[in-house]
């Protein structure tokens, strides 16, 4: 019944995310970035992507970065 009713074969979704991080033993406080991102699932499989900013930056730290994510999820 899931595999005929339930199942998802395929879907798009986007995302948005906010990432805080304290960096050791550097004093500079914390950092965050923010984002937009594109999330492709396909069946049980969840392939996430997307780029987080850095608005708060110094001269020597880039703008931003790319990331990744892959979730595996149950069909049960």
């Amino acid at each position: 019944d899931v595999f005929l009713r339930e199942l998802n074969i395929y879907s798009v979704s986007p995302v948005a995310i906010f990432d805080v991080a304290r960096v050791w033993p550097v004093g500079e406080g914390v950092h965050y970035g923010v984002g937009p991102g594109l999330r492709l699932s396909l069946v049980n499989a969840n392939f996430t992507v997307g780029y987080g900013f850095n608005p708060q930056r110094s001269d020597r730290e880039s703008v931003g970065a790319i990331f990744f994510k892959l979730d595996v999820t149950s069909l049960f």
